[in-house]
């Protein structure tokens, strides 16, 4: 979507690989603080645009006072895993297997991480000559 669109991700370090768990709890926060999609779009910018570690709980904390989102309370809801069931768990199967990033799709028995599509158009095309 980036390339038709022109557009590039800022070359900025980024953490390389980072648990999205708490950032998933704390967006469930703000959901339920009526600050949800502000929020989010607020955690891809923290991540993409400047490169913040979305797993530190003060960071995610820090983001939610932003939008009026308690912040103490969101620190403390994370700390307690208290979404962690609204959550869908994958990282420990999907880590042993070597995939690292959403989306991922594996093509020919080749992982595709994040690719644009006509990467995966032509991985397709080759797996299908194959076989």
């Amino acid at each position: 979507m980036l390339a038709l669109e022109h557009l590039e991700i800022p070359k900025i370090d980024r953490p390389k690989r980072m648990n999205s768990h708490r950032a998933h709890l704390a967006a469930q926060f703000a959901l339920g603080a009526g600050m949800g999609e502000p929020y989010i779009l607020e955690l891809y910018k923290a991540f993409w645009e400047r490169g913040e570690n979305l797993d530190e709980p003060e960071i995610l904390a820090n983001l939610a006072a932003e939008f009026g989102v308690d912040s103490n309370n969101m620190l403390d809801s994370i700390r307690s895993n208290r979404f962690d069931d609204r959550i869908v768990k994958f990282d420990a199967p999907a880590y042993k297997t070597g995939i690292f990033h959403v989306p991922t799709f594996i093509i020919g028995g080749i992982p595709y991480a994040e690719q644009p599509f006509h990467v995966l158009q032509k991985a397709m095309a080759e797996a299908a000559v194959r076989a």
